[in-house]
């Protein structure tokens, strides 16, 4: 394989290329304005009924000017690989969902721009904003985008089985939860205690640096180098092994390794597992009496370990590098969606600016987000109370850390070498040490041929 620096250099040429071509074409008429928007399927009417609702705001606001919005879905599995061929061929994108993953690599590429360098004022959002989701959205000093939804891998526990177990409470360390385990397993009163997501996916990076994080552990230096894979030692060594082995010892469930993260929210709901590991979005749905089983005694703990840390992750609305190149009514239109979309507007015209589509998001969604205030909002109090205690839901997500190595422009493709290897790992192909080694080496390899260094 070439060197990826001159791969960059190919790959920014042809983009700039095919933008003479196919890019964007001056307006002939700036009070009123069409610009193009991405997004995943995700609840896509919402999606749609969210962007209509900014383009009628639009027409009531005298400072941005009457806009059209052109919508293009893509699944969210293929929507990098979708979005960066689209971008390669000069497509018009103003505006965009993205993922934290995917920033460092999009902005090294020229591909989105920072939104914080053309809006009005940023201040409210640095001060307002979780500090792992400003890490997130921010690249160099930059800031990207706007957070719509923002979340964290929460543990939860069965109550009911603990108590009939005689247990007191949750477990406070890992330690604790495999001795838990061995409780309920012994009294037969579940055979399969644990679950995690450990398959294939995104989720199992997610889990994996939550559990590194709730010990206090750290991936890389302030150089950019890998603390792991070093031999048999360290925070990231020791979660590994400990994943590896009570994996083995069938204490996480030996079908865990082929399920989605959805199978093991269903798995809870029907009373299996005493304890999950899952996305906090998750947790409104163990609590329907009409479809779960353990509504009313799944309850919320703090991840276990000496720091009690966990991971965060987004999912934010970024300005796209073709609405900078056509500037004028395009540029301002899809500033002030991404604005509309996770920030603070006044949409009623009284002057008061609330996060209106956010809160949206967590009220009828039930999904986080990114913005501390919005923990004093009443509506989002009582539609978030669904899932559980708010006061662990918010120390929790106080204490969340965004995934390391992100502002590295390699990240996104290093990260599906790591899910491979820990799954050797898990399935016995490999140690956990040699795994680690594999892990770091990649990283160093994909570093060097980005910088040459």
């Amino acid at each position: 394989m070439k060197g990826k620096g001159n791969w960059i250099g190919l790959f920014l040429a042809m983009a700039l290329l095919l933008t003479g071509f196919f890019g964007p074409q001056a307006m002939a008429d700036d009070s009123e304005v069409t610009i193009n928007f991405a997004t995943w399927t995700y609840d896509l009417s919402k999606v749609r009924d969210n962007v209509a609702q900014f383009e009628e705001w639009t027409r009531t606001q005298d400072h941005i000017p009457n806009t059209n919005v052109d919508i293009s879905d893509f699944g969210f599995a293929a929507f990098r690989g979708a979005l960066t061929t689209r971008f390669m061929a000069g497509a018009e994108i103003d505006v965009l969902y993205g993922s934290d993953a995917w920033l460092s690599g999009w902005a090294l590429a020229g591909f989105v721009e920072p939104w914080g360098q053309h809006a009005p004022d940023i201040s409210l959002y640095k001060e307002d904003m979780i500090s792992f989701v400003w890490d997130s959205l921010t690249y160099e000093g930059e800031l990207y985008g706007l957070p719509y939804y923002a979340d964290h891998m929460q543990f939860v526990y069965n109550e009911r089985m603990l108590e009939e177990a005689g247990i007191d409470g949750p477990p406070t360390t890992w330690d604790e939860v495999v001795e838990q385990c061995e409780i309920l397993m012994d009294q037969g009163i579940t055979s399969e205690p644990l679950f995690i997501p450990i398959s294939l996916t995104p989720w199992l990076e997610e889990v994996f640096f939550s559990m590194v994080y709730s010990e206090g552990g750290e991936f890389f230096d302030d150089e950019g180098s890998p603390t792991f894979g070093h031999g048999p030692s360290g925070v990231v060594y020791e979660i590994l092994s400990w994943i590896v082995d009570v994996y083995k010892e069938g204490i996480i469930a030996e079908r865990a390794i082929d399920m989605q993260v959805v199978d093991i929210q269903e798995i809870f709901k029907d009373g299996v597992p005493a304890f999950v590991v899952v996305p906090s979005y998750m947790l409104a749905e163990f609590q329907h009496e009409a479809t779960s089983e353990v509504a009313g005694d799944a309850k919320l703990a703090m991840m276990p370990g000496s720091t009690h840390g966990t991971g965060g992750f987004m999912r934010s609305v970024l300005l796209g590098s073709s609405a900078v190149q056509k500037g004028g009514a395009a540029l301002e239109a899809s500033v002030a969606m991404v604005e509309f979309l996770g920030g603070k507007v006044d949409v009623t015209g009284d002057g008061v600016k609330e996060y209106h589509i956010p809160k949206r998001w967590s009220t009828e969604n039930l999904l986080g987000f990114g913005y501390h205030s919005m923990w004093e909002d009443t509506d989002v109090i009582e539609a978030m109370s669904e899932a559980g205690d708010l006061s662990i839901m918010q120390k929790q997500r106080e204490l969340a850390k965004t995934k390391e190595g992100m502002d590295y422009p390699w990240y996104s493709e290093w990260i599906e070498y790591l899910r491979s290897d820990i799954q050797n790992a898990l399935l016995g192909i490999q140690t956990p040490e040699r795994a680690l080694e594999n892990i770091a080496n990649r990283w160093n390899s994909l570093k060097f041929e980005f910088t040459g260094w």
